[in-house]
């Protein structure tokens, strides 16, 4: 009886070490950093989320590491501080979001920061407590980029365009000139120091749209990556210049010249040209086949004038035919006259019936 007792315990001991190390090889929660990015400014952000079956969270905590100084922003079981937002994004997940600047962290500096997120939760049967940290390191930038305008004289026309030389530091940021909600990037300006090309001096090119208001600001810009602005006025009048008008007159005669050719040249349109009309009456083109274009045959008395007259060749290929005045009688001698080629038909016919 003690042997199989003790068989029954080493088997439960067994088993309890077997689920102990199944619950221990369970998946710890997935922590992602979103936010911040490589820079932050004099205002940011920390977006993390936190993944775990049922978002069961025995404990999340994120804190701002910099010289040395720990700050904790947030932990799961104290109470949410202000500024801070807590969702469950979905079933699994959730998304936490607190704002990083001076409010918050007093001892906020320039510099080399990481911000440190650690979740855990249990895990099967709650026999052990699964944990996973993650951290991300960045840039503190609280010195926003300076700008300085170099030309002078700056006089913009409502509707025109302008240019200005200015220097922005450090070289690389992002500079230009906006007006209004419009923003003209500017470019590495061909200006030397004395030593070489300076890499801060740039030029713009920005224009007052004539739909833009005539008061709309214009000022120079300059932002760096972790969203710190400086800007700098340098505009010394607006002037409204109002924009010429004419009348261009479109009569019959223009619409009827123009529009064909047009619609010869665009054969995308499928528009057929419309039919030309003058005074009333159409045009017709005859071809050189037309029977009225042809040579006619001069009838003779025999057959030496039709090869007479099939050897000479007319100048143009085609005989002029006159018209006699209207009204205007004429006899026999004088239509025999006209027409010495049917006077001899006339007088062959007679000799044959006789």
């Amino acid at each position: 009886m003690l042997r199989w007792l003790i068989v029954l315990l080493v088997i439960l001991m067994l088993a309890a070490v077997a689920t102990y190390n199944v619950a221990g090889r369970g998946a710890p929660p997935v922590v992602t950093i979103i936010k911040p990015d490589k820079v932050v400014g004099q205002t940011g952000s920390v977006d993390v989320t936190a993944q775990a079956p049922n978002a069961r969270f025995t404990a999340i905590s994120i804190a701002f590491e910099q010289n040395g100084k720990t700050v904790p922003l947030f932990t799961l079981d104290e109470k949410h501080p202000a500024g801070t937002d807590v969702t469950q994004a979905e079933r699994n997940q959730v998304r936490i979001s607190r704002a990083i600047n001076r409010q918050v962290i007093p001892d906020l500096k320039s510099g080399a920061a990481r911000i440190v997120v650690t979740a855990t939760r249990p895990s099967f049967l709650n026999l052990v407590q699964l944990t996973a940290t993650t951290s991300k390191d960045f840039q503190v930038r609280l010195e926003p980029p300076r700008i300085a305008v170099v030309s002078t004289h700056h006089y913009v026309n409502h509707g025109g365009s302008e240019m200005v030389v200015y220097k922005a530091t450090p070289a690389d940021v992002t500079s230009g000139v906006r007006v209004g909600d419009v923003e003209y990037l500017g470019f590495p300006a061909p200006v030397t120091n004395g030593t070489g090309a300076d890499p801060s001096m740039k030029v713009a090119f920005f224009a007052l749209l004539h739909d833009q208001p005539i008061n709309a600001p214009i000022a120079a810009f300059a932002r760096d990556e972790a969203g710190n602005q400086a800007k700098a006025s340098f505009v010394d009048n607006v002037f409204e210049k109002p924009f010429k008008k004419s009348r261009i007159g479109l009569d019959d005669k223009f619409i009827e010249r123009v529009v064909p050719e047009i619609l010869e040249h665009s054969p995308e349109l499928k528009i057929a040209p419309p039919q030309t009309a003058t005074c009333g009456r159409s045009t017709r083109t005859r071809s050189s086949d037309s029977p009225r274009s042809r040579p006619r045959r001069v009838s003779g008395a025999g057959p030496s004038s039709n090869s007479a007259t099939r050897r000479s060749k007319p100048a143009s290929p085609t005989i002029a035919l006159t018209r006699m005045p209207a009204r205007r009688s004429i006899n026999r001698s004088t239509w025999a006259s006209t027409s010495p080629s049917r006077a001899a038909s006339r007088s062959s016919l007679r000799t044959r019936g006789r």
